[in-house]
């Protein structure tokens, strides 16, 4: 039965920490192609990143890893990165 036993090896962890690594990194590509001729290849490797991220979520709370917080926050971060309007020229939702 998983769940039972928290299961934190070094290899547990350094597995979670290279997902998470790589989640943020696809996560800043994304954003940086933003407008370029990658942008569909960049929102597609994006989304991959974030159903496995997702994924090690997941996993983390099934196998009671002490990671889940941090994968947690991660998965939080690339929506957050994702969905943030950096660009200044467009008009806000809210006129004053």
């Amino acid at each position: 039965m998983l769940g039972l036993y928290a299961v934190d090896t070094p290899q547990v962890v350094g597995c979670f920490t290279l997902i998470i690594a790589m989640g943020m990194g696809i996560t800043l590509a994304a954003r940086l192609a933003e407008g370029g001729r990658f942008q569909t290849f960049s929102q597609w490797m994006f989304l991959a990143g974030l159903a496995s991220v997702g994924g090690a979520t997941i996993a983390a709370l099934s196998i009671g890893s002490g990671c889940w917080p941090v994968c947690g926050a991660s998965l939080i971060g690339m929506v957050v990165a994702a969905t943030l309007d950096l660009n200044g020229d467009r008009q806000s939702a809210i006129s004053v």
